[in-house]
């Protein structure tokens, strides 16, 4: 049974590590068992923020603190 467990576990962070390109796995252990695989992509961007703000300045969000036109363009809450 443990060897089934350990082998299913095993697979299923190959599995996680296998779905990202840039990001991280963290593994959380909770009294000595696995209880969650959380997975961290991470989106490569070459967007020059200082551009984006001159479109949102123009824009319906000129109200908007400086913050928050950050969060708007990253899709952040």
């Amino acid at each position: 049974m443990y060897n089934t467990d350990s082998e299913q576990l095993f697979k299923e962070i190959v599995k996680a590590l296998q779905s990202i390109q840039y990001g991280s796995v963290e593994i959380v252990v909770q009294d000595k068992t696995v209880t969650q695989i959380t997975v961290r992509n991470i989106t490569k961007t070459s967007v020059n923020i200082q551009k984006e703000e001159k479109t949102i300045n123009q824009s319906n969000f000129s109200q908007v603190t400086s913050r928050k036109k950050i969060d708007i363009l990253t899709m952040r809450d």
